[in-house]
């Protein structure tokens, strides 16, 4: 049995991601009812007037329903890119090991994906850029920088405004914005399945590189 250490560690990442979203989704699942319960029991017990009940009751749904699900996700996003990062720039060190290569990714212009993929395609001559993949890993990060950069918000530059209204085009069902007056402010909501989405995209990009690049695709080889 043969373990190969930098597949395992993505693996175990993209896994270990998976079951985080998991996890967050099943908890705010299992709390809403709970802390409905839990209000209904302080109303009665309290004389709560009614417009005051379907006050908090409005603030509960909100929370679990736009809130919880909303910063779930963007945590999601922020994690799994930085895994899919550290392991594309991992890997694209080890193609400079294994090919004794003279030129490192610090000495490409860019950052991050942009230069690992540079990298990896040019100096290291793995051709995987007609690769699916790769547009999916830019929604991705493009997710990620809106996230990081604008809170999550639309902005008013020309450029911000056509990757949102892009990424909205190409996940008309998973991506959305809220209402705001000023269009600069509202905010991208991301479904959990979006978030799946990504985690198997990154997994199956992953397998595809080591296949291209000659590695051991899985952790396990017989």
């Amino acid at each position: 049995m043969k373990i190969d250490f930098m597949a395992w560690e993505t693996e175990v990442w993209i896994e270990g991601t998976r079951e985080f979203l998991d996890v967050l989704s099943a908890a705010i699942t299992d709390a809403e009812p709970r802390e409905k319960a839990a209000l209904e029991r302080f109303a009665r017990a309290n004389d709560l007037e009614p417009e005051d009940y379907h006050s908090e009751l409005e603030d509960l749904e909100h929370k679990f329903r736009h809130w919880l699900p909303r910063l779930s996700a963007y945590s999601v996003v922020i994690l799994l890119h930085s895994v899919i990062e550290t392991q594309l720039l991992a890997y694209a060190g080890r193609l400079k090991r294994v090919r004794r290569l003279a030129l490192s990714v610090s000495d490409l212009k860019g950052k991050g994906l942009t230069a690992a993929k540079l990298y990896i395609i040019k100096a290291a001559g793995v051709e995987i850029s007609n690769d699916l993949g790769w547009q999916e890993l830019g929604n991705l990060q493009d997710l990620r920088n809106i996230i990081v950069h604008r809170r999550g918000r639309q902005g008013s530059s020309r450029d911000a405004v056509e990757t949102v209204e892009r990424l909205l085009r190409q996940y008309t069902d998973d991506l959305s914005l809220t209402d705001d007056v000023n269009p600069a402010e509202r905010e991208l909501e991301i479904t959990f399945r979006l978030c799946r989405y990504f985690l198997e995209q990154a997994g199956a990009f992953f397998k595809r590189l080591c296949r291209a690049a000659g590695f051991q695709e899985t952790a396990w080889k017989r």
